[in-house]
């Protein structure tokens, strides 16, 4: 009988000044590192093969994306594909000025089960006719095989905004991955609302992860970690299907 390591739950709380502080929060069931390690050999020498990043937007959100690029170098003797980061264009469709932008990253695996959740939230000046260029570390390794896609959950401005549900938005997400064409996800056009800020940044990464993990056949996270100084979290599965 396998014996089942215990989830330890870390919480670091630095205080930054009176009134304001940096949580971060981690746990971790296993390290990403361990069983998730793929080799990307091929020929003797030869690179190993990266796909290139797709993206998703749903309909209804005013926002485009352009020139999305994977940066990447191979590591180590075997050659394996390291991803630092993803680089690319963004530019509202609507004529509406944009503050903020929830973005996502998801990573497939070859069985286009997810594996990974990158997410920020980015404040960002964009009006009709601008566009900015953005790049959103990543700094991992990429079995082979894998795919990553770009995806827009949330734009906020000054008038309104348009926001999507989480759940729908990784299943819109996999269903790209695996036919290059996207369930039907709609955002919804609301009033007006602040971003996430200090502890929430945390907490509604935390209510997304669990919602997605008890989505169709329930699955456990392997790992959660979570900034809200950066305002950056990323969550793990080890092969979620979401079809």
């Amino acid at each position: 009988m396998k014996r089942i390591r215990p989830v330890t739950l870390f919480i670091t709380i630095a205080f930054l000044s009176v009134g304001a502080m940096t949580a971060i929060v981690a746990f971790n069931k296993r390290a990403l590192s361990m069983g998730r390690a793929g080799s990307a050999e091929g020929a003797q020498g030869a690179s190993p093969v990266v796909f290139a990043p797709q993206a998703f937007v749903p309909d209804g959100l005013p926002i485009v994306f352009s020139n999305l690029s994977a940066v990447t170098e191979s590591r180590g003797d075997n050659k394996q594909a390291f991803v630092s980061a993803l680089q690319f264009q963004v530019a509202t469709s609507g004529s509406d000025q944009l503050t903020s932008l929830n973005l996502m990253v998801f990573e497939f695996d070859s069985d286009s089960k997810l594996q990974q959740v990158d997410g920020w939230i980015r404040p960002i000046d964009l009006s009709y006719g601008k566009a900015a260029e953005i790049t959103l570390p990543l700094e991992r390794r990429l079995p082979a095989g894998n795919r990553l896609l770009l995806a827009v959950e949330r734009a906020g401005g000054a008038a309104g905004r348009w926001e999507t549900d989480f759940t729908d938005l990784a299943r819109g997400s996999a269903s790209a991955i695996v036919g290059g064409q996207s369930a039907a996800v709609l955002a919804r056009n609301e009033a007006p609302a602040p971003d996430d800020t200090g502890a929430a940044v945390c907490s509604n990464a935390f209510r997304r992860a669990m919602a997605l993990a008890n989505s169709g056949l329930k699955s456990g996270l392997t790992s959660f970690t979570c900034n809200q100084h950066k305002r950056s979290f990323s969550f793990s599965f080890n092969g979620k299907s979401l079809q």
